[in-house]
């Protein structure tokens, strides 16, 4: 990683660690909406919340069933097996579980982002759980509070592999070539990957790709019983269009992104506050 995306990457995550969000979901430790909890208790339950143990914090990304035989069932217990189901009893105590690589495109099943169906040539029928019973997400969700892990959910921010596999490209994107770095098989001298180019990955300074980030992750944090949110910035780590050729990237940039992002986890508090129950949730980067 260069100078410029190194910076880029501070200022992004400096303002986002700094915050710490809340929805609302029924759980063990909640209050309802009638009993809305004190300044002092609200504080005490996210006290309780951030000393958690966390020995260790895993990310899935999600391939659990790709590529597997094709004579294998095709059940949860097969999906949890291949890499949850053994962690019981280990040091791991957080799960944070991507449910797909490509923007915009998922294996639990929603409204808001596209069905993550396809893996090119290989196997993969993680989206399959979703038509019958509790889709991966739920059931991961379902595993973690039988066993005592806390689950977030870990969303690629800006992942790029659609640059050079067109089968995990969104029909999101592809409706909004405006809004990447560039065109299909451009290169850039910065921002490169083993496959030559980071093309496909989205353009942070647009307010469509900041307002549609925070959609897919109020649709998670609003219909899921997650313990929290996982941004993946790592995946990959271009987010504005100086970066690709070199040029400084000015402190109005990625500032520009981390309080819209920060703001955008507000709005989630405010809005879950009207579902029913508060509960922490944590932001994590």
């Amino acid at each position: 990683m260069n100078f410029t995306q190194g910076r880029v990457l501070h200022v992004v995550l400096s303002g986002l660690l700094l915050w710490f969000v809340s929805h609302g979901y029924c759980s063990a430790e909640h209050h309802s909406a009638d009993q809305k909890p004190s300044t002092l208790s609200w504080k005490a339950l996210r006290e309780k919340a951030a000393h958690r143990r966390r020995r260790i914090i895993m990310n899935n990304d999600g391939n659990d069933v790709r590529g597997l035989p094709k004579d294998v069932p095709r059940t949860r217990e097969t999906f949890l097996r291949q890499r949850t189901s053994p962690l019981v009893g280990s040091h791991v105590d957080t799960i944070c579980y991507c449910t797909g690589a490509p923007f915009n495109m998922y294996r639990h099943h929603s409204q808001e982002s596209e069905l993550y169906r396809n893996s090119g040539d290989e196997l993969d029928w993680g989206w399959e759980l979703g038509q019958d019973g509790p889709d991966v997400l739920e059931t991961m969700i379902d595993f973690g509070r039988q066993h005592g892990l806390e689950i977030f959910w870990s969303m690629r921010m800006n992942d790029s592999h659609d640059a050079k596999y067109a089968w995990c490209m969104s029909q999101w994107k592809k409706d909004h070539p405006d809004f990447l770095m560039g065109k299909p098989g451009q290169e850039f001298p910065f921002g490169r990957a083993r496959w030559k180019g980071r093309w496909s990955a989205l353009d942070y300074s647009i307010p469509e790709v900041r307002e549609k980030t925070f959609r897919i992750l109020q649709d998670v944090a609003t219909r899921y019983d997650v313990d929290g949110l996982e941004l993946d910035f790592f995946r990959h780590p271009v987010f504005f269009r100086p970066q690709m050729t070199g040029q400084p990237v000015t402190q109005q940039w990625p500032a520009l992104y981390s309080l819209t992002t920060c703001y955008s986890c507000r709005k989630i508090t405010y809005w879950q506050k009207g579902n029913g129950c508060y509960r922490s949730m944590f932001l994590c980067v």
